[in-house]
C-alpha cells in the first residue's frame, strides 16, 4: 500500500503486462512487457535481477534496462512447443528489459527489502483474475553470468528438471549471504530458503489443508510453505497445459 515499496507484475485494465518497482504515492519504475496477452494462452514470465539498487537520480531507462533480464514464453501457434516470445531487442534474444520499454523511471529502489511475497494478489485488493499454475524464485550466485535462455526455458517449462540439472549438487548463494555455499540439496533447510518452487497442487504434500509446499523441502511447514489466504478448497483446480512436462 501507500508508504511501502512493491516489486510486482501487474496486468492493466486493457490487458497489458507490466513489471514495476517503486512506492505508491512516491513513484514507480515500470517496464512494459508487450501488448495485450491473449487469454487463450498460458504464459510464462521470467524476471532476473542483477542486484543493482539505484537512487532516484540513477534509475534511468538505460540503467534499469541493464539491471534486469525479462522474458515471456508461451506455446507456439502450432501448439507443439513452448518458446521465448521475441521482443523488440535487435539481437533477437527476446529480452523485454530494453530502454524503450521502461515507460516510467526516476524513482529510488535502494531501500531495504522487507515484507511479504504474494502470488495472485496484493493484500485485500488488486487481485489477479486468472489462474497461476506455478511460481518459483531463487537467488543468483555472486560474480557469475546471468542464467542463459536455455536455463530460463527449463525454469519455466519444467521446474523439477531445472532443480536437478542446475541446482542439486552445485554451489548456490544462501538468501542472507553475499558469498556462495557448496552442495545444494533437496530437503536441506538452507537450500529451501534460497529457492522456492511451488507447483500449485502438483506436489505430493500439496492440498488445501497442507497448503502449497516448496518442492525443495516439501516437509517444511514453517518457513517456505505457500499459504492460501482468502481461498477455498476448490480454488485448487486441475488444469492441462500443452507442451509442458
Amino acid at each position: 500500500g501507500v508508504g511501502a515499496d512493491n516489486i510486482y507484475l501487474r496486468i492493466s485494465a486493457n490487458g497489458y503486462l507490466y513489471f514495476g518497482w517503486g512506492r505508491d504515492g512516491s513513484g514507480i519504475n515500470e517496464c512494459s512487457l508487450g501488448g495485450v496477452l491473449g487469454t487463450n494462452y498460458w504464459w510464462g514470465v521470467y524476471i532476473g535481477h542483477k542486484g543493482q539498487r539505484y537512487s532516484s537520480a540513477n534509475a534511468t531507462s538505460d540503467n534499469l534496462a541493464d539491471a534486469f533480464d525479462i522474458y515471456l514464453m508461451r506455446i507456439n501457434d502450432a501448439g507443439t512447443a513452448w518458446e521465448i516470445k521475441i521482443g523488440t531487442k535487435t539481437d533477437g534474444s527476446g529480452n523485454r528489459s530494453i530502454e524503450s520499454n521502461w515507460t516510467q523511471t526516476g524513482y529510488r529502489m535502494d531501500r531495504a527489502t522487507l515484507g511479504q511475497l504474494s502470488i495472485g494478489g496484493r493484500g485485500s485488493n488488486r487481485s489477479f483474475h486468472g489462474k497461476v499454475a506455478a511460481f518459483m524464485t531463487t537467488t543468483l550466485k555472486t560474480d557469475e553470468s546471468m542464467p542463459t535462455t536455455t536455463e530460463v526455458e527449463t525454469m519455466i517449462t519444467d521446474p523439477m528438471k531445472w532443480l536437478q540439472d542446475y541446482k542439486v549438487g552445485n554451489s548456490y548463494r544462501q538468501c542472507n549471504s553475499g558469498s556462495n555455499t557448496n552442495n545444494f540439496q533437496i530437503g536441506n533447510t538452507n537450500s529451501s530458503w534460497s529457492t522456492q518452487v511451488w507447483l500449485m497442487g502438483d506436489g505430493s504434500n500439496d492440498n488445501y489443508s497442507n497448503m502449497i509446499r516448496n518442492r525443495v523441502n516439501p516437509s517444511d511447514q514453517n518457513y517456505t510453505k505457500l499459504n492460501l489466504i482468502s481461498m477455498v478448497s476448490n480454488d485448487i483446480e486441475t488444469v492441462n497445459i500443452n507442451g509442458l512436462t
